[in-house]
């Protein structure tokens, strides 16, 4: 005779998981963040609890408590929210927010200014406890006390880092840089760059002065980490932001889209967004073949339709690729994983070709020379066209097709300038430039100030 499991439980003792039903993601037409994210989740490095990052409105990161709290529990000065991807530090009205991990975290030696919070500080100490009496977190060294006066130490809070003769812009300093490698349940690897068996750089004041067109500096020099000198698998695996670890410093790229705390300091080159990631590795694919794990990054695809679609042309599509409709259901968007954005591009061209009426595949994000990737469907007629003018030229028909693309682009920006040239001519034969600029700003004002209209 055998007892029956209570119904919360399956039968061989596990716990029922209550379903959870699916969110439909859809892009914010005037949002300020343009990823398709939640926060990133993470651990403190000092007290070991969980943590979510978010990008403030200036693109500084911030930690962020990684559950709601009631908006009465918590002082008006630590209330923040998360609005379209982006955190601000102040309350949205709702009877919810967030809260800084900052003003939470048990590895502070001073009290919490807000006594309202001496609870919950309280249940993340006990936490920090548990997790250290169990083996799972290590807290780092504390600093000895020394009445002896110490030399001081170079540890800027935003270090510049020059590795591979390219000079990085850090977000904390460099013994604080994580490494960005995740496990296989998605949680963040806890090792630092900077680790003591492995050759380390040398620091070095260099000239500020301004360079290729870069704005000047008000200081005369700073403090560079120069990893010039240690070797060439050193200096990748920095560039990767990967700790020493053997199975994390194999890897040349970001896991799980991390972001990593090393962007390029070369403000006029730069690109808001992150770059494409590149093809994987020989030795990936060869995992892939010996039925190891697959390394498979993901691409972020607009796609352009001919028409609106319908709610049943997207539920159907849904089944097979997850979709995010624009407010008038002529854009969507979607995250694919595949080894390249071309591939991508095909592969939802394939998958989609017949459920949806597509016009034009884009990739949201430009590469590294800053272009956007096209994928164009072309009729019989105008692809044997394409094929034969290539053949006559020697070129292969996506480069002749890129070539006539930008060229039509160069062409239409210089006549509508022409256009806007000689309406412009015609206006200042009858206003003077102060009415034609007093009209302008004008018109733009009531632009940006016109009320939305809701559908009814």
């Amino acid at each position: 005779m055998r007892s029956t499991p209570p119904a919360s439980r399956h039968w061989d003792r596990s716990p029922v998981l209550a379903h959870r039903a699916r969110r439909s993601l859809q892009v914010t037409p005037d949002g300020a963040s343009r990823l398709l994210r939640c926060g990133q989740s993470g651990r403190c490095r000092d007290c070991g609890n969980r943590i979510e990052w978010y990008h403030r409105s200036d693109r500084r990161p911030v930690r962020l408590h990684p559950q709601e709290l009631p908006a009465t529990r918590v002082p008006a000065a630590c209330r923040w929210h998360v609005s379209s991807g982006i955190a601000h530090p102040a309350g949205d009205g709702s009877s919810w927010c967030r809260l800084p991990h900052a003003v939470l975290c048990p590895a502070r030696d001073t009290a919490p200014a807000f006594p309202e919070l001496a609870g919950l500080r309280r249940s993340l100490a006990v936490h920090t406890r548990r997790m250290i009496d169990a083996g799972v977190f290590t807290p780092p060294p504390a600093l000895a006390d020394s009445s002896a006066p110490r030399p001081p130490v170079c540890r800027p809070a935003r270090p510049i880092v020059q590795l591979l003769y390219v000079r990085y812009l850090a977000s904390r300093p460099v013994d604080e840089i994580q490494c960005v490698a995740q496990t296989r349940r998605r949680h963040r690897c806890t090792s630092p760059l900077l680790a003591s068996h492995a050759p380390a750089g040398t620091w070095r004041l260099v000239p500020a002065t301004a360079a290729g067109g870069q704005l000047a500096l008000p200081a005369e020099v700073m403090a560079l980490y120069d990893l010039t000198g240690v070797p060439y698998a050193e200096q990748l695996r920095w560039r990767a932001q990967r700790c020493p670890q053997r199975r994390h410093a194999h890897g040349r790229r970001p896991g799980g889209g991390r972001l990593g705390a090393l962007r390029p300091a070369a403000p006029p080159r730069t690109h808001p967004y992150p770059p494409a990631h590149p093809r994987p590795t020989p030795q990936d694919c060869r995992q892939c073949k010996a039925g190891g794990p697959a390394v498979m990054p993901h691409h972020a695809i607009e796609i352009a339709l001919t028409r609106p679609v319908t709610p049943g042309e997207l539920r159907h599509a849904h089944c097979g690729v997850s979709l995010a409709a624009s407010a008038d259901r002529t854009r969507l968007m979607t995250v694919y994983s595949a080894r390249s954005p071309a591939s991508a591009l095909h592969a939802l061209r394939r998958r989609l070709g017949t459920r949806l009426p597509i016009d034009v595949l884009t990739a949201h994000y430009p590469d590294r020379h800053g272009q956007v990737l096209l994928n164009v469907a072309l009729d019989h007629t105008a692809d044997r066209a394409l094929r034969q003018a290539a053949a006559v030229l020697g070129q292969r028909p996506q480069d002749l097709l890129r070539q006539r693309v930008t060229a039509a682009l160069a062409r239409e920006k210089q006549e509508r300038a022409r256009r806007l040239e000689v309406r412009l001519e015609r206006l200042l034969a009858e206003h003077t430039p102060q009415d034609v600029l007093a009209c302008v700003a004008g018109l733009l004002h009531r632009h940006q100030h016109r009320p939305t209209r809701t559908a009814p």
